[in-house]
């Protein structure tokens, strides 16, 4: 137990060096000035501002460059962890599932599963939008993709996002929730406790900055900061019926648990981005942890993670290329619409939702 804490010290404490170490490079270098032109804002003199054009830019780019570099590190010190524990007492961590054994048959599953919970997941998004509206009498919040796909002009944008959704996001995630999270809460009897505390504590944080800015008391601003912890404590009952729900494909309910905490821990880190997003993205990480177990594999969970996204990112294209641009009256005042928001799952972990 001290060693696996360690172990998750020394990888925090790696990612973090890597993340500096990225952007001094790509500063160093001027790869923004390059892509973007001389105008572009330096990281070290100047920093983009958070939540501007410029800002999402430099962030998913630089997700881009660390993300190998900070997974490879992470393996690198399992495959440490491990050979010390066969040393020590015969121990090893968790696999991480990055099985490619009958790929084919995978692939098929994956698909399989992909066609049978992206209906589902996009119908709880749209009843999760349309009862934030009536709560609200405002739309939900924004993606920075989202804005990024709607704000960004250039060609290296549209790159920069399909990269993100389809190949980055997928990955990431789905290493860090299902091939190294979940395991580790599978393989312990209070590992679904732990999930889900930690699913409540992230789900405090927006209502402990909300109380901190002394914000006017509003439905909106109370949706928002207080709306994942409910979204918690509704889904506490779940928890202790998911084993007998699933008993028939997993025998163990403590394995079961540990699934429905890694999913509610999957949607609410997604709460730092876009809110109510997390709602529809927790049924959807069900249905990955579920598959992620019973393939022992990541192979088809980043499949249908990426399927999905790609959904998501066309649903986008195709909204923002049929979206006319009427004018009324004036250049100030138009008659355009916003697109329906749709949820996607992102790295940053985030879900990107056009509206």
């Amino acid at each position: 137990m001290l060693a696996t804490f360690c172990l998750m010290v020394a990888a925090l404490c790696l990612m973090a060096l890597i993340s500096l170490l990225v952007k001094a490079c790509l500063d160093q270098v001027g790869f923004f000035s390059w892509l973007y032109g001389p105008e572009f804002p330096s990281f070290t003199e100047n920093p983009p501002q958070a939540g501007s054009l410029e800002g999402n830019r430099y962030t998913y780019w630089l997700t881009i460059w660390t993300m190998p570099l900070q997974i490879a590190c992470i393996l690198l010190l399992l495959a440490m962890g491990n050979f010390m524990g066969r040393l020590s007492h015969g121990t090893a961590l968790p696999p991480m599932g990055f099985s490619v054994h009958r790929p084919l048959e995978s692939f098929a599953l994956a698909c399989f599963a992909w066609l049978a919970t992206t209906p589902i997941v996009f119908a709880i998004n749209f009843l999760v939008n349309v009862a934030y509206f009536l709560l609200t009498n405002s739309q939900p919040e924004s993606h920075p993709l989202t804005q990024l796909a709607q704000e960004g002009t250039s060609v290296m944008d549209g790159v920069l996002l399909t990269l993100l959704a389809l190949v980055f996001a997928p990955i990431g995630e789905e290493f860090t929730f299902r091939g190294l999270l979940q395991p580790w809460l599978c393989q312990r009897e209070w590992g679904g406790h732990v999930g889900m505390a930690l699913a409540f504590l992230v789900a405090l944080s927006p209502a402990k900055g909300w109380l901190k800015e002394d914000a006017p008391f509003e439905m909106r601003a109370l949706t928002i900061k207080l709306g994942p912890i409910f979204f918690v404590l509704a889904m506490l009952p779940g928890y202790f019926y998911f084993p007998r729900l699933l008993r028939r494909w997993i025998a163990d309910g403590n394995v079961a648990r540990a699934i429905y905490a890694t999913a509610l821990l999957f949607g609410m880190v997604h709460t730092f981005v876009a809110w109510p997003t997390p709602i529809p993205l927790f049924f959807l990480a069900l249905g990955l942890g579920f598959l992620a177990y019973r393939t022992q594999s990541l192979l088809a969970p980043i499949i249908v993670h990426s399927l999905f996204n790609g959904v998501a990112c066309i649903a986008l294209l195709m909204i923002q290329l049929a979206g006319p641009d009427v004018q009324n009256g004036s250049e100030a005042t138009s008659a355009g619409t916003r697109p329906v928001s749709t949820a996607t799952s992102t790295r940053v972990p985030g879900v990107w939702q056009p509206r």
